[in-house]
């Protein structure tokens, strides 16, 4: 019997290049952080999971606790031991300084990174972030149309 071949374009096309680190914008406790998070690189912890991932790296800051506050998805919290980044499966609530938040285009991509892998951040603006999105959001209604 004849056999049907199916190429699979994949979706890479749809979205623009993506950049090497994931963009963050700053945080309400940002200025608890006593120095430049940006002049490291952070290796994924294996006590990562669908809820956060944990960076393996110190860093100094004034305080490591607040009062009881709201957390977002991609929110960054600061621990003694190191930052973890909160992923969709997160608390709604956190005792932590959040110092950045990932923006929403890149929290997708930033679930696709294996424990060990190392991350780079970029601190972008919230207005650049607002445009990142609509541009993120066009391109996942652009994969859905063709779908179809």
């Amino acid at each position: 019997p004849e056999r049907l071949h199916i190429q699979c374009k994949g979706y890479r096309h749809y979205f623009p290049q993506s950049p090497d680190k994931i963009r963050v914008t700053q945080g309400p406790e940002f200025d608890y952080l006593q120095e430049d998070f940006f002049a490291h690189s952070y290796p994924i912890g294996h006590q990562s999971d669908l809820s956060g991932l944990r960076l393996n790296r110190t860093l100094k800051a004034t305080h490591y606790d607040i009062i009881t506050a709201g957390v977002t998805d991609g929110t960054i919290q600061l621990t003694v031991q190191g930052p973890i980044i909160l992923m969709r499966h997160r608390q709604s609530t956190g005792g932590y300084p959040r110092i950045f938040n990932v923006i929403e285009a890149d929290m997708d991509r930033l679930a696709q990174y294996p424990h060990g892998s190392r991350l780079s951040f970029e601190l972008i603006t919230i207005k650049e972030s607002i445009k990142l999105l609509k541009v993120y959001e066009k391109s996942l209604k652009q994969i859905q149309a063709d779908l179809l």
